[in-house]
């Protein structure tokens, strides 16, 4: 979701072709190797057939050693020989025994815990089963029935339960099939460059995947090109299924969104996407920041600039992250998912946005939540002054002072949340 929410399908895609193609060179690489290990072992085999002879000949001929005996020696050198190089001929099985290993224990750990949750569930079954008082329709007295399976008159009603359970899965899946036909799509649309609006929803009813309870109802509101928006409201309101609907990514219910166009907008995921690379192809992904082309005269050259280059130094001091330069440097390969905590993972993603080109507007799905106070200052201080419009989806009081209005989602009944736009 991180990647489509960044839109670097390409930039996955060539990274996924390059590596493919690394493995396919490893392939031929090893097919090589392995062909001319086995060629040298056939010939030092058949080469060194005659050693045997070479060395004991003087023997022989000085009447030291007999034919038979040179010719015993013979097979036993073969035969040494031999098993020395089946022995380096399966190197590649020994070495895949330690990762094969591996698997197996792993398996017979899981096999294990199955094992035991299963001797627990039977020691449950073996329990004495407790007595369910039912209703008699004859004498409206409760008794208690046994709830044995060889008992005639448990099956009996066992079979009076089953067909009512029955009928009230029919009514419900009739309910349910009926609703999930009232269900439309959401349709997305993009904002000409002279609308004086940035973001328009209008009549918006969101269902989550796989449910029929609408999680949003109704909700309709309007940014201007100057307007920044802070969506609020308790977990599970829907805030990150609104920017789901915005960027068009969940599309299950009714109503219509119009944006600006989307080379314009940029959207921040509530979980940074980092990749083991180079620091210059995180922060400027999904451009082509960090590859080479060819130059006219058949000469290497890298896509990024000094101008850009220095522009990554000044965004990296601005947001208080320019150590991480100063300790790995802008190309050296890192696995930067691992390396960094989620603060400097966040203000990495506040990078990316400003050295983003032509950007207008940014969503923001609680970008901030890893970090303190000051740095959340600090990161939007700086996204203020260089994005006209943006919406966040926070929880703390402290963001309020950078947006101007605010929009509060509320449960209205069973129907839902809706939201009211108020101003900061």
């Amino acid at each position: 979701e991180s990647i489509a929410f960044f839109r670097g399908a390409h930039v996955e895609k060539l990274r996924s072709e390059t590596k493919f193609v690394k493995v396919v060179r490893a392939e031929y690489k090893k097919l090589l190797i392995t062909a001319g290990f086995h060629s040298f072992s056939g010939w030092v085999q058949h080469t060194l057939s005659f050693a045997s002879y070479l060395v004991l000949a003087p023997m022989y001929f000085a009447r030291t050693v007999t034919f038979g005996e040179m010719h015993q020696a013979h097979a036993l050198f073969h035969h040494t020989l031999k098993s020395m190089l089946d022995f380096t001929s399966h190197l590649d099985k020994i070495s895949g025994l330690g990762a094969q290993s591996l698997r197996v224990v792993e398996l017979w750990d899981a096999l294990d815990r199955y094992s035991g949750e299963g001797t627990d569930a039977e020691e449950d079954t073996q329990r004495p089963l407790r007595k369910v008082p039912v209703c008699d329709s004859s004498n409206d007295a409760s008794t208690d029935v046994s709830t044995d399976v060889g008992s005639d008159e448990s099956g009996s009603v066992q079979r009076e339960v089953d067909v009512e359970l029955g009928a009230l899965d029919r009514r419900c899946d009739e309910e349910m099939g009926s609703i999930t036909s009232d269900i439309g799509r959401v349709y997305v649309s993009e904002l000409t460059c002279a609308s004086t609006e940035s973001l328009a929803v209008r009549d918006l009813t969101l269902f989550p995947p796989h449910s029929q309870v609408p999680l949003l109802q109704g909700l309709s509101f309007s940014m201007g090109w100057m307007d920044s928006v802070l969506v609020t409201g308790p977990s599970g309101a829907g805030k990150s299924s609104l920017l789901r609907a915005i960027a068009g990514f969940a599309t299950k219910g009714c109503g219509s969104i119009q944006r600006a166009p989307l080379k314009h907008c940029f959207f921040l995921p509530q979980s940074p996407y980092l990749y083991e690379g180079s620091l210059r192809e995180n922060v400027l992904y999904p451009s082509s920041g960090g590859n080479t082309s060819r130059s006219l005269d058949g000469k290497s050259e890298s896509t990024e600039d000094g101008e850009r280059t220095c522009g990554i130094h000044e965004v990296f001091d601005s947001l208080g992250i320019m150590y991480l330069i100063d300790r790995h440097g802008l190309d050296e390969h890192v696995d930067f998912d691992k390396m960094l905590s989620g603060g400097e993972k966040q203000r990495l993603n506040f990078a990316r946005v400003l050295l983003q080109p032509d950007l207008r507007f940014v969503f923001l799905d609680e970008a901030t939540s890893a970090l303190d106070e000051a740095n959340e200052d600090l990161a939007y201080g700086v996204l203020k002054t260089a994005i006209d419009a943006f919406m966040s989806v926070g929880h703390r009081p402290n963001l309020k002072k950078f947006h101007t209005h605010q929009l509060c989602l509320e449960r209205v009944g069973t129907n839902g949340y809706q939201g009211s736009m108020v101003a900061l």
